[in-house]
């Protein structure tokens, strides 16, 4: 990690190697200490320099799909996986190679997280709906239940792990994973791409909601919560319809334009919060580098590229 000490690029292959190796491989008992040691390392390896981007995407034939692949099987490093990811996107080096390489896997990986995103809004929604059912009769253990939620052991096979791992996906897994969605849209698919197949491909068959924007209003509309995280969340659905209407494809009227009033009602709503983060913004609240975006500002861009849209 010392920037005087830049090894010969062989040394620095060999390196990035043993990072993957500590993040990828199952094979060690002392995987997640040493996974939560070399993934800052590979995130730093990766956001510095395209060279560094290049290097880890090129390091073998199986980087990318690996991190996919742990991303897809939701295991304990979903979530750093999909960080690297997203760095790898934002600062990947503009050859052929690893450009086709990054393009090739997330072309695949982008509909399958957007789909588990979806399915959570929607087992969230019915979560709520059984909870005011139960709530008159035992409200005590319901308020037990939603506190009581023990930290994650790293044992992603377990039981209580995976109810850990839905309870993060509530808050900051899908800011982490809606903001990778985002970013691959933005930095890997070309504008005359048509991305209506995809995002309508997330909808679940026995979903009432039968298109993408009414299930992003779906997520804007439980997040509507004084929480940073929340924030997060509908700052990203927003940035979601900007790269929708900024790329081909075909949505009804009616409901872009029911989403984006939603979108208005939590700007309105969230004003203040979204005016505080300006003094506590972090590295995870912008899905690309660059000056700091307020949720109004995002609502008036993708209103304006929506009627832009309507109009044609």
């Amino acid at each position: 990690m010392d920037t005087s000490l830049i090894p010969e690029n062989a040394n620095r292959e060999k390196f990035i190697e043993m990072l993957l190796v500590d993040i990828i491989t199952d094979d060690n008992k002392d995987k997640k200490d040493r996974g939560l040691t070399a993934a800052p390392a590979l995130m730093a390896l990766c956001s510095k320099t395209e060279t560094g981007a290049r290097s880890i995407i090129m390091a073998n034939d199986n980087v990318v799909n690996s991190l996919a692949i742990m991303i897809l099987e939701k295991g304990s490093f979903q979530f750093t996986a999909a960080k690297i990811l997203k760095s790898l996107c934002i600062h990947h080096a503009n050859d052929d190679a690893s450009h086709k390489r990054l393009k090739k896997v997330m072309r695949d990986v982008v509909p399958k997280v957007l789909e588990e995103i979806v399915c959570w809004a929607s087992e969230e929604t019915r979560a709520v709906i059984e909870a005011d059912k139960v709530r008159s009769t035992e409200p005590e253990t319901d308020l037990e239940n939603q506190s009581g939620v023990p930290q994650d052991n790293g044992q992603g096979n377990s039981t209580s792990s995976s109810n850990q791992q839905d309870h993060k996906m509530t808050e900051y897994g899908v800011t982490c994973m809606l903001s990778f969605c985002v970013t691959v849209c933005d930095t890997l698919i070309s504008a005359d791409q048509d991305l209506t197949p995809q995002f309508e491909s997330t909808i679940p068959m026995d979903d009432g909601l039968s298109s993408f924007p009414m299930k992003l209003q779906q997520i804007v509309s439980k997040n509507m919560h004084h929480k940073p995280d929340c924030l997060t969340i509908v700052k990203l659905a927003c940035k979601m319809v900007i790269s929708m209407m900024k790329h081909m494809g075909s949505y009804v009227k009616e409901d872009l334009q029911s989403l984006m009033d939603t979108l208005s009602t939590a700007s309105n709503d969230m004003f203040l919060l979204d005016g505080s983060m300006v003094f506590d913004i972090t590295e995870d609240d912008e899905t690309t580098p660059g000056p700091f975006r307020s949720l109004a500002s995002l609502v008036k861009e993708a209103q304006e590229l929506v009627d832009k849209r309507i109009e044609l």
